[in-house]
């Protein structure tokens, strides 16, 4: 860490979003998000540091004040770099924007995802678009993005956003569809190496009612988690185990372990 803050004092933004991820995950430390977000301000206008700080404000306890933070640094990444407006369309569709009650949040979102999947080639803001459509009545206007997302991913081949397609998918309650996106994603990559790909895994199979493999998958998660030492994580992944899966016996016999493991992890440099 005092080698990245001298590097991160001086403005590179590299040692920037590494020490801000270090602190907001804690990894080998305590999760410091104010910390995290001290760092972030150090990149300025950079659009990756804008977007990552406009996601720590939009994580945090939901406050007019935290959500007004999220939309800025989301706004003025988006007046960089219209992919962006993803993000604005996020607020919107989460109606996290705090204004007169007859705001039209849903219209909002649309044209913010519009703009994102057309002109910036954001495919995941198809899924929202679909879904926007279904919300209105209006399904059939909705198809043909289910068609582009697949197309789209199919072309960037990438792990990341076959993931984030099934977690908004899983957001949405269809887990069916969200199921193949996560099954592909898993196919690409090292799970050992992406231990949220596997929350994502677990979280589809416990809405498709496949509960044993899902319960498998947490507990995977989990000790890649503790062997990583990601402490947010783990926190938050130990506390959706604990809920999904109190009545099962044999997580109850686990308990004590993993809070063994967890406490290691967080003692961990």
């Amino acid at each position: 860490i005092p080698l990245l803050d001298h590097s991160a004092r001086k403005g590179i933004i590299a040692a920037i979003l590494r020490t801000a991820g270090i602190y907001y995950f804690g990894i080998g430390i305590e999760p410091n998000t104010e910390k995290a977000i001290e760092y972030l301000r150090l990149a300025g206008d950079n659009i990756r540091a804008l977007v990552n700080l406009g996601i720590v404000y939009y994580r945090m306890e939901v406050t007019e004040e935290n959500t007004r933070q999220a939309w800025r640094c989301f706004e003025s990444a988006y007046k960089q770099d219209v992919c962006c407006a993803f993000y604005l369309g996020r607020c919107c569709f989460d109606k996290r924007v705090q204004e007169a009650e007859d705001y039209p949040l849903l219209e909002e979102a649309e044209t913010y995802f519009y703009e994102a999947f057309h002109d910036g080639g954001e495919p995941i803001s198809g899924l929202y678009l679909w879904k926007i459509y279904q919300m209105q009545g209006t399904p059939n206007k909705g198809k043909e993005y289910l068609t582009e997302v697949r197309k789209r991913l199919e072309m960037m081949n990438s792990a990341k956003e076959h993931n984030n397609a099934a977690d908004v998918l899983r957001s949405f309650g269809e887990y069916e569809m969200a199921l193949p996106y996560i099954e592909i994603c898993l196919s690409m990559v090292d799970e050992e190496k992406h231990p949220e790909y596997l929350e994502t895994y677990a979280e589809v199979l416990y809405g498709l009612g496949e509960r044993v493999k899902a319960e498998k998958t947490f507990a995977r998660c989990m000790n890649i988690y503790q062997k990583e030492c990601h402490n947010r994580d783990l926190r938050e992944t130990w506390e959706t185990m604990k809920e999904k899966f109190s009545d099962s016996v044999s997580f109850r016999i686990s308990i004590p372990h993993m809070e063994e493991c967890w406490g290691l992890a967080k003692k961990q440099v």
